[in-house]
């Protein structure tokens, strides 16, 4: 299933996504978005001189479509190193995953991924340790405070 398999510019994790050749279109998706959300730009600018996420990781379980990716893209210009993966399968994006890839995020998600292979996402995403957590629909929060408690140890937020 996994056509692209990519290692991390900052080295250890690798994305799981279906083909990083899809970023150009992931790219003109995100931007349309930015245009219209003026609000999220304005925090991504403020963020950026501020860094309120420097040295953070973030863990992040959405529906990753390109709005979702505005989102991201203001927490990594806050400083965060994002760790993504999709909150459905069936609501991911193939290529705004690639785009988030593409700019440094771990992305671990594929459009149509079975329950099983959503299930490893999550479980991937949350090998890091978070610090922070954003999750549509509790499930990463769910494995947290479940069979993934020891992933728990630097957690000092999460949002549902």
């Amino acid at each position: 299933m996994y056509k692209e398999k990519r290692r991390s510019p900052k080295g250890g994790f690798i994305s799981r996504i279906r083909d990083i050749h899809l970023k150009e279109e992931g790219y003109r998706r995100i931007h349309w978005a930015e245009r219209h959300t003026p609000i999220l730009n304005r925090l991504a600018s403020r963020f950026e001189r501020e860094q309120p996420f420097a040295g953070m990781n973030m863990a992040i379980s959405l529906h990753l479509e390109a709005k979702s990716a505005c989102l991201v893209r203001c927490l990594m210009r806050g400083g965060a190193q994002a760790y993504v993966t999709g909150s459905n399968p069936y609501s991911t994006n193939d290529a705004v995953c690639a785009a988030l890839a593409d700019e440094g995020a771990e992305v671990f998600a594929i459009h149509g991924a079975t329950m099983g292979e959503t299930h490893e996402f999550w479980q991937e995403v949350l090998k890091v340790k978070p610090d922070l957590v954003i999750d549509d629909g509790a499930d990463l929060i769910n494995l947290l405070l479940g069979e993934h408690q020891a992933d728990a140890i630097h957690l000092i937020g999460a949002c549902e």
